[in-house]
């Protein structure tokens, strides 16, 4: 996996985003803290490099990029506190959505590779990434349909 220079989305928390200045990152309701759209969210040089972050306040933890590939080793969408607050796991390193629709399959996850294939390429699909109350939301465009895709933990 490669290094980059990264923004952090981190929901719930009093510290601005720090978003390279070309950014475009907009509040839109109060219920947002972030929307990406699709000129940041469906280009890959922009999105592997914007990470989220949901945490369960047990020291669990869902983390990734808006692109969709984990591109550090922790992130995943289950990283357990197998000793809370420590020993922290990943249960659940990612799933891989593919969609069928009017006969047609739309890969929506992305993978990088270290000779730097990306492979699928489903970012190319978000519409747009939002924080909505804490819950990171991608929204596709698969043909003439929309999708969204919500990623929380309960706690």
């Amino acid at each position: 996996m490669r290094a980059h220079n990264r923004d952090v989305i981190v929901p719930d928390s009093n510290i601005a985003l720090a978003a390279h200045p070309n950014a475009v990152a907009r509040a839109s309701t109060c219920d947002d803290f972030l929307v990406l759209g699709r000129d940041i969210a469906a280009d890959w040089s922009t999105a592997c490099r914007r990470e989220w972050l949901v945490t369960n306040n047990l020291g669990g933890y869902a983390a990734g990029t808006v692109a969709g590939a984990n591109t550090r080793r922790y992130h995943g969408l289950l990283v357990a506190s197998l000793k809370p607050p420590v020993q922290r796991t990943v249960m659940l390193a990612k799933i891989d959505l593919r969609v069928r629709y009017r006969e047609r399959n739309y890969e929506l996850g992305a993978n990088e590779y270290a000779d730097g294939v990306v492979h699928p390429r489903g970012y190319v699909h978000i519409e747009s990434f939002r924080l909505r109350g804490g819950i990171p939301t991608w929204r596709y465009a698969i043909a003439d349909a929309l999708l969204e895709q919500q990623i929380f933990m309960r706690h």
